[in-house]
């Protein structure tokens, strides 16, 4: 199972998503003292900061995956397909992953113990909005490549040992819509009726 989206449509769709993100994180979160940072409702659940430094520890491993069949795309002289063809297992993925119209979560996804955030209430909580933040905009620099590069020949391994891989159209999809979930994430926590102000 696959379907076809237009590559221009695709990226300015990720790339005003990953704008909006910066945004909340930049207008709700940036502001925010330490102690409401590291709040949280219970022991079970983590905390803004926690949410960010989760999406930094995945940000740190898969943007470095980007940057080789990247470099061999821009070095391909060949005209921008109109069309992209998102792979069985990436749409199988997002459908997991994004969130409905109503921002409600239709599957809860276990996080390896890899990508687990360890801070502590002393931790610099600031300093891992700014994280994030530099990572959104590499998110913004990969899309921006990727608008004069076939994004189908930047292919990325992803699963089994190298055995499985997608291209970088849909590789930014999954980044981007997991980045979403846990802005949402943080966002309700935000919200909470229990949040220190």
């Amino acid at each position: 199972m696959s379907h076809n989206v237009s590559v221009q449509q695709l990226l300015r769709q990720l790339e005003q998503l990953s704008i909006r993100l910066s945004e909340i994180v930049k207008r709700d979160f940036f502001p925010l003292q330490q102690h409401q940072l590291f709040w949280k409702e219970d022991l079970k659940n983590w905390s803004i900061a926690e949410c960010l430094e989760h999406l930094n520890l995945v940000a740190a491993r898969q943007h470095k995956k980007i940057a080789t069949p990247l470099n061999k795309a821009k070095k391909i002289k060949a005209v921008q397909k109109t069309m992209h063809k998102q792979h069985w297992w990436t749409i199988r993925k997002l459908n997991k992953l994004k969130l409905t119209d109503q921002n409600n979560v239709l599957s809860f996804l276990d996080s390896p113990s890899k990508y687990h955030p360890t801070l502590d209430i002393n931790s610099p909580a600031h300093q891992v909005v700014q994280t994030f933040l530099e990572y959104q905009d590499n998110i913004l620099q990969f899309i921006a490549d990727a608008k004069v590069v076939q994004i189908n020949s930047a292919r990325i391994s992803i699963a089994f040992w190298g055995l499985l891989n997608i291209d970088l159209g849909d590789f930014l999809s999954l980044l981007i819509y997991h980045n979403e979930r846990h802005i949402v994430q943080a966002q309700r926590i935000h919200y909470h009726e229990q949040f220190p102000h």
